[in-house]
């Protein structure tokens, strides 16, 4: 039987792990930790999760090659990429090899809380607007769903997810840096 849980955090420090379960908790989130990647893909076998939060740089899997095995193995949980070496390279790939966001370390609590919060509401917006229509559908089809069930005007819907009015009221805005935080 599967244990539910909010968030897998994946990272080889045991005090960015600490840290990110203390701010998940303190919320109110049930988080999970691995210390590896190979150990976050058995717990995936037994648990279930709505986001994981998954370091770039581990031994002997690093981040892009768990996110390509759980797209390979049909896990579509949503996946935010962490790392120290933040750079423009490192956080263009996480979005290109699947990842639905990427926050740079060191990050604030008040940065942690406020992605989480915007990944989960999207993913139970989608979840719920699935459940009315009875669609057990493709992402694309459960993201123009939630897009429709949030009653904001100005909510942009795209292939690639819902954004706030303020963020698609920008002339200039694009998925990309709609998707950025400032």
């Amino acid at each position: 039987m599967k244990n539910n849980y909010d968030i897998l955090v994946i990272d080889d420090e045991k005090v960015v792990i600490d840290s990110v379960v203390k701010v998940g908790e303190s919320q109110g989130y049930r988080v999970d930790s691995a210390q590896t990647a190979n150990s976050a893909l058995s717990r995936l076998n037994s648990q279930s999760y709505k986001m994981i939060i998954c370091d770039v740089m581990m031994p002997e899997m690093d981040g892009f090659q768990f996110l390509r095995e759980i797209r390979r193995i049909g896990i579509d949980t949503p996946v935010i990429m962490t790392t120290g070496l933040s750079t423009l390279q490192n956080a263009v790939k996480s979005l290109l090899s699947g990842a639905i966001g990427f926050l740079p370390k060191p990050f604030t609590p008040h940065a942690l809380i406020d992605r989480v919060q915007e990944i989960l509401l999207n993913r139970d917006l989608a979840d719920e607007a699935a459940a009315q229509a009875g669609v057990d559908g493709e992402p694309d089809q459960l993201v123009e769903l939630a897009c429709q069930s949030v009653e904001e005007p100005g909510c942009a819907g795209s292939s690639t997810g819902c954004y706030a009015p303020s963020d698609a009221a920008s002339p200039t805005a694009t998925p990309a840096s709609m998707q950025q935080r400032p």
